[in-house]
Parts: C-alpha cells; structure tokens; sequence
C-alpha cells in the first residue's frame, strides 16, 4: 500500500514532514483516519504520529485547541450504536484527548474551564457509548472503556480539577460497571484503576470518600440472589467487572516497588470489597 509505506517513512525519519508536504494537509489526512476501519492507518500511523507531533510541540496552542474541539465532536458521531465502524472514530478521538490532557498537564496551557469542559465531556460519553467491544478482528481495537480510562486518568490529575470534581469521576466509574453490557477481558480494569488511583494520590479526597466509593460499587451485588435466573443472568457482567477491576486494584496497591502513599489505608477497604463479591 503506498500511502501506508509513504507514512512508515515519515515514521523512520523521526516524524520529520517531508519538504514537499505542508503539515496542514498531513494533519487533515491522520484527524481523517482515526475513524478509518483499517488499524493499520488507524492505530500504527494516525494516532502515533498525532500523539508524537503534538508532544514535540509541533502545533502552535490555537491548533491544538482546534483539534481539541474537531475530537470532541468526533465523539458525538455515531453514539449509541453497536457493533459499527463509526465505534473506530469516536474510541481514537477520546485517546487523542487524553494526550491533549496529558500534554497540557506538562505544558500548562488549558483553562480551568476548558478542562472541566472535557471532564463533562468524558464523562457524558463514558455513561452514554453503548459499543464496548475490545478487540475487533480484522479492525483492530475499539477499547472505548479502556480509552475514555486513560482520559480519566489524565483528568485526574489535572491540576484544574478540585475535590467534587474528583468525586464525579469516580461517580462515573461505578456509573459504567453498574450499566453492564460487556464482559471486560482486554484489560479494561486496569485502566480504570490507574484513573482511580490517580484520583486517590492527589490526596483531595478523605480515605474514607474512597472506601465508601468502593461499598457503593459493590452494594447492588452484595443482595444478589445466586440462585434466580431473573436477576443473576443479568448481572453476571456486572459482578465480572466490578470483581476485576477491584482484583486489579487490590494488586497495584500491593506493589513492592513504590506502592501509593495510600496503600495502607486503602487496602482494607479493598478487602471488604472483594469479600462481598465472593460467590
């Protein structure tokens, strides 16, 4: 394929722009394709080469602001639908505004309001994406919980955010686990426990907000009838998850190589957590 070798060049010249091409049009082509089914296009050229041309401070602050605004459009188109193309669009978008976060994080650039703003919209779009596929064979990954995750995670520590805004990420998260709809099992729990870990080394929020976060994630569970049809079968998702995802965060606070500062008040609630899950 000629465009995909023309853009492995570009690649291996350290993202230089070629001479002939103006940066304009080579950005148009790469916003273009983060919805392109190909993952090749998609996942090997437009968002690594996006990623390392923003970083590298190769847009004045107006365009980032601009692409900032086109990617959180992106967002909107085709939402709500399953099992699309348009899922490619929407998933890289989100990833590409994580970087924009994380890039502001270092540069400082983005207002209070602006960052609040992507809060919103993350968390609007966290609740409301219906197409929670992972891998797509032949397409590549959608992995629209694990991308908005690492916006979360970015978000959080986001010196513009304070504590209430803390607590409606953290809302957010038992928000999605709680709707169902998919089992998790191309690591989208451990994204999401580095967005709430994130949350608890900022030290905004009292250890017990977050315990009590963690007994509002597994409350709906804690009744669950494991012998009624009616109500397990539904839920079985649910309690896959919201298990996961503690599992998962149970083992990053029991690292030896520089465990959170919070690792020892949080673990017990942790514990709790996990006992109420056991079948």
């Amino acid at each position: 394929m000629e465009e995909a070798a023309f853009w492995q060049s570009v690649v291996e010249h350290e993202y230089a722009v070629p001479p002939e091409h103006r940066l304009e049009e080579m950005t148009r082509t790469l916003m273009d394709w983060l919805g392109s089914p190909d993952p090749v296009l998609r996942d090997r050229y437009a968002y690594p080469i996006l990623e390392h041309w923003l970083h590298a401070d190769t847009y004045p602050q107006a365009a980032v602001r601009g692409m900032m605004a086109e990617l959180a459009a992106n967002l909107m188109h085709g939402l709500g639908e399953r099992e699309t193309d348009s899922i490619f669009l929407r998933t890289f978008s989100v990833l590409l505004l994580a970087e924009i976060v994380h890039y502001d994080n270092a540069r400082q650039f983005l207002d209070q309001a602006e960052v609040r703003q992507l809060l919103e919209l993350a968390l609007v779009y966290l609740e409301a994406e219906r197409d929670l596929r992972g891998w797509v064979p032949e397409k590549g990954w959608a992995h629209s919980v694990a991308h908005t995750a690492d916006l979360l995670f970015v978000l959080a520590r986001s010196r513009h955010l304070d504590s209430p805004d803390l607590r409606r990420l953290l809302d957010g998260i038992v928000g999605k686990l709680a709707a169902g709809g998919s089992f998790y099992v191309c690591g989208e729990d451990e994204r999401l426990v580095r967005a709430v870990l994130a949350v608890a080394e900022r030290e905004l929020l009292p250890v017990d907000d977050l315990a009590s976060w963690m007994r509002r994630l597994t409350q709906s569970l804690r009744t669950l009838d494991w012998m009624n049809d009616a109500t397990l079968e539904p839920s079985l998702d649910v309690h896959h998850n919201t298990k996961l995802l503690l599992q998962s965060l149970y083992v990053q606070l029991m690292r030896e190589d520089e465990p959170p500062a919070v690792a020892a008040e949080l673990l017990p609630a942790v514990r709790d957590a996990l006992r109420a899950l056991a079948w």
